[in-house]
């Protein structure tokens, strides 16, 4: 009969400890795990109300309890968030102190830089911009100099047309605040907003609601129609394209991702998902999609 193979001892717990990772790279996935803007929102509001139920994170951030119970696994096992049961509902509340303090330093921090960071183009996902002419201009507006600087420095010098023509609504808003000497929370004074909602816009592909428009072509010193270009979106190469094609659709029309839901009687986040997941309406949607475009049901992609 054959022998098995022995191992010499300690063999084997060496080869465990070397599957281990470093203490470096648990520093990394810890701070990969704070990237992630839901996560990110569902820390804040432990921070800011204490402890929240399932049900409570729902209704505060507008997700789908599937979604919230995933990352709710995430933050509880990395050592984010703790949980205790009363009765038939399980609470969760920031795991301890410490990561109340990261929470606080990185919002005084980012509230300081927040113009700097919307430019920085190592944050991923950000800097893509599309150009109205693909074949003879580059995919992406360089936002890097040559020795490694941030170009937001850039953007206080050099605040010229023809280095706006082809930038999205973020960057060409943190081109003109830069210009002007305003900081997001000042513009969101002069708009009567929030400045969270000053920095969807910068950070993450949001866009003003058309009755603030006209109102904020005059705080930065711009034409209506100036601002209303801009919004209007660039689409990314990686939208599919009955996206890409409905992304056109609603910003001919002035209308928002959410005025959509709205007039389709959805919830935001089933639009987004037609966006960020590649995903398409079903069969009766698409019929209420084409009454509310007032168009043809065979017009839209992939019918």
């Amino acid at each position: 009969m054959a022998m098995g193979h022995r191992l010499q001892p300690g063999h084997e717990r060496q080869s465990d400890l070397g599957s281990q990772p470093s203490a470096s790279d648990a520093e990394v996935r810890f701070f990969q795990g704070l990237s992630d803007g839901t996560r990110l929102q569902m820390l804040k509001l432990l921070l800011d109300h204490g402890e929240q139920s399932v049900s409570g994170f729902e209704t505060s951030l507008g997700l789908p309890r599937t979604r919230v119970s995933l990352h709710l696994a995430c933050l509880k096992s990395c050592g984010y968030v703790a949980a205790r049961r009363e009765g038939r509902f399980v609470y969760y509340r920031l795991a301890d102190e410490r990561v109340r303090q990261i929470l606080r330093l990185a919002r005084s921090v980012s509230d300081e830089h927040c113009v700097a960071l919307a430019a920085c183009p190592t944050i991923e996902g950000r800097r893509q911009v599309e150009h109205s002419n693909a074949a003879s201009e580059p995919a992406t507006i360089p936002l890097m100099e040559a020795d490694g600087t941030c170009c937001c420095q850039e953007d206080a010098r050099d605040n010229g047309v023809s280095a706006e023509a082809n930038l999205a609504f973020g960057p060409w808003l943190h081109r003109r605040l830069v210009g002007r000497g305003l900081t997001p929370a000042e513009l969101a004074t002069a708009l009567g907003v929030s400045t969270s909602a000053v920095r969807r816009w910068l950070l993450r592909g949001g866009y003003p609601s058309p009755e603030l428009r006209s109102r904020l072509a005059e705080v930065l010193g711009v034409s209506a129609e100036e601002v209303r270009k801009r919004v209007r979106a660039f689409p990314s190469p990686a939208l599919s394209p009955f996206a890409a094609w409905l992304d056109v659709e609603i910003h001919a029309r002035d209308w928002t991702r959410a005025e959509l839901a709205r007039r389709l009687g959805l919830a935001q986040h089933s639009v987004t998902a037609w966006f960020s997941r590649g995903l398409r309406p079903r069969r009766s949607t698409r019929l209420r999609l084409a009454n509310v475009l007032h168009i043809a049901v065979g017009q839209i992609p992939g019918n």
